[in-house]
């Protein structure tokens, strides 16, 4: 990453995708593009099924990825044995890895 670009660390505070993205808004370097909510594009989550809590069966009701995902049932769908992610939808924001609650986590976002 060059210095200055701007970066999401999911452990710390992931992207939101806020209604009126007010990041984008408030970069007077016009650094963010402003584009619609399904078609950003800043990273892609990875999910390790083995550290996994629904896949793993630690806890078959574990959803917190899946629930939280702003862009509900199409990034990130679940089925009965536990999430999957859709890496042509995921925009990346990490909201999946923070609230993900195993240690290390089930769910990583790389950066594009």
């Amino acid at each position: 990453l060059a210095v200055g670009t701007p970066i999401i660390v999911p452990n710390e505070t992931p992207c939101y995708l806020c209604d009126d993205f007010v990041c984008i808004k408030a970069c007077k370097e016009q650094a963010l593009v402003m584009v619609k909510r399904e078609e950003v594009r800043m990273g892609v989550a990875i999910l390790n099924q083995k550290h996994c809590h629904r896949w793993a069966g630690m806890d078959p009701m574990c959803d917190y990825c899946f629930d939280r995902c702003p862009l509900k049932g199409t990034a990130i769908i679940m089925d009965d044995m536990g999430p999957e992610i859709d890496d042509k939808r995921c925009a990346g924001c990490g909201i999946c890895e923070y609230v993900c609650p195993s240690d290390p986590k089930a769910v990583i976002v790389k950066p594009l």
